[in-house]
């Protein structure tokens, strides 16, 4: 469903008399509320983990010769960036060609920083072995890149907003009625109406237990640690 299929069918769900909308644009009062509910309904869906598969997104960078740190916006141009998925990182040297790529090793802040970015090591420049995320979430290499190599990852994007009548959810539409009850809970609230707050929850409840079980990470072992 779009965004203006999932308000129409919110209205029905919670009893709201009438047709409509025929949009989701410029509306007003009651219609207005459904049409806002909705939208921050699958924004609180997607706000509910930091791990849903759904919002994960590759991405692919150059490094500079010389520039240890790249930020997601001004170095890398990620326009809807949330945060790295640390453990997703390889790199190859690209004069050399794709079938000499390796992983980074990841590695927590601090450590790098005490290693990397101290006395002598500061002055080293290598292909790099190592990435860390920087209290202010850019990528840092070490050692410093002496090269131009081709970085690959992962993301997670920032929660997708629905703004226009076409704009589909990024989950599976086998889920969209989650973001349905979420605007019935809501609504019932509203008009402090138990029943349907009640009925609501427990739909939610049972629905979102499957998204869970398909939309996030397996256990796995983890790495190895500098």
């Amino acid at each position: 469903m779009n965004f203006l299929e999932l308000v129409k069918r919110a209205r029905q769900e919670c009893g709201i008399a009438g047709d409509g909308p025929i949009t989701t644009v410029n509306q007003t009062r009651e219609m207005k509320r459904l049409v806002d509910w909705t939208a921050q309904a699958w924004v609180d869906i997607q706000n509910e983990r930091s791990d849903w598969d759904f919002l994960r997104k590759p991405v692919t960078f150059n490094t500079v010769a010389g520039q240890q740190e790249y930020a997601a916006g001004s170095d890398i141009n990620i326009t809807d960036f949330k945060k790295w998925r640390k453990d997703s990182f390889r790199e190859y040297l690209e004069s050399a060609g794709e079938g000499s790529q390796q992983y980074l090793g990841q590695s927590n802040y601090t450590a790098f920083r005490d290693y990397y970015m101290f006395g002598s090591q500061r002055l080293i420049t290598s292909m790099p072995l190592h990435i860390s995320i920087t209290p202010d979430r850019k990528l840092a290499l070490g050692p410093c890149p002496d090269n131009v190599y081709v970085i690959e990852g992962e993301y997670y994007r920032r929660a997708q907003v629905l703004a226009a009548d076409a704009d589909v959810p990024l989950m599976d539409e086998d889920y969209h009625m989650l973001i349905v009850y979420g605007v019935m809970k809501k609504y019932g609230m509203f008009e402090v109406a138990n029943e349907q707050i009640s009925a609501a929850r427990e739909e939610k409840s049972r629905l979102e237990l499957r998204l869970i079980n398909e939309y996030t990470p397996e256990i796995e072992m983890g790495g190895s640690l500098i």
